[in-house]
């Protein structure tokens, strides 16, 4: 049978060089799901991606001729893209309907058919296609912007590039080497927690993380511009890992104060984010 999975540019290398995959998390203590392990899906990727998008890793999809006797059928609850508000505003009232204990009026959910298993390789699922993602491209762009000589820039910056994403590790770290070559020196430190969250703290207490803009001088003068700003609501900007003890996902206000935020909101309104971009 035809099956279609999402992945990690990480998954889809491990899986081209013979590697075989396991995992046993039970999705359904976090989700609405049945699957456990690893989870595909039948329906053609374009449209799966509809309510997948911000759910998912879609550094790759993959397709794979697959034997039926090695996933199992499953149920997975997701919100209906054709039926749901899922603009920027709506998500917002879902979030603080939340907050008051209301029903979320905008999210209406469907059930759709998916397969899993724990394990699997290239010697059972069988490559037919893959397709690296246009966000996973630019993302690569951008990695490659922060890896830029020092004499192709202007006169005192030591760096200059665009965080995408919180796990592109790479960049904070040339982020984090620059900031040392500076006079904040010891000052500033790569944060993060159990979701691989990543962000520095400047000492004057700015947040450096996903979506920010930097550009870093050496005297010390660091400008930041944006931090997944959302278009039309400049006093909030969304801030993983920096939510009730770094322990979760939050929406910071402009006073700094963070409300705690559940993932499955969070990532419907990184969802709508990536849609208004």
């Amino acid at each position: 049978m035809i099956l279609h999975r999402y992945m990690s540019e990480r998954e889809f290398e491990a899986y081209t060089k013979g590697k075989t995959m396991r995992n046993d998390t039970k999705h359904g203590e976090s989700a609405k799901t049945t699957s456990v392990g690893f989870c595909f899906f039948p329906e053609e990727p374009e449209e799966a991606h509809r309510w997948l998008r911000g759910i998912v890793c879609d550094d790759v999809c993959v397709t794979f001729d697959v034997p039926e006797n090695m996933v199992k059928k499953s149920v997975g609850t997701y919100n209906d893209p054709d039926k749901s508000d899922n603009s920027i505003g709506a998500v917002l009232m879902d979030i603080f309907d939340h907050f008051m204990g209301n029903e979320m009026e905008n999210v209406v959910y469907m059930e759709k058919v998916e397969y899993c298993c724990k394990e699997y390789s290239r010697k059972d699922f069988k490559l037919v296609k893959f397709t690296y993602s246009e966000r996973y491209q630019e993302r690569k762009r951008l990695l490659a912007e922060w890896e830029r000589p020092k004499e192709e820039l202007p006169d005192g910056m030591l760096l200059q590039g665009t965080l995408t994403s919180d796990n592109d590790m790479r960049a904070f770290y040339l982020l984090h080497e620059a900031l040392k070559k500076t006079p904040l020196k010891g000052n500033v430190e790569i944060k993060g927690d159990q979701f691989r969250h990543f962000y520095i703290t400047l000492p004057d207490g700015r947040i450096i993380t996903q979506g920010s803009r930097v550009e870093v001088y050496e005297d010390g003068t660091v400008l930041i511009n944006g931090s997944m700003l959302a278009s039309g609501f400049p006093s909030l900007t969304i801030t993983p890992g920096t939510g009730y003890d770094g322990k979760g996902y939050g929406l910071q206000l402009k006073d700094g104060s963070v409300l705690p935020v559940p993932e499955s909101l969070f990532m419907k309104y990184d969802a709508a984010l990536r849609q208004r971009q």
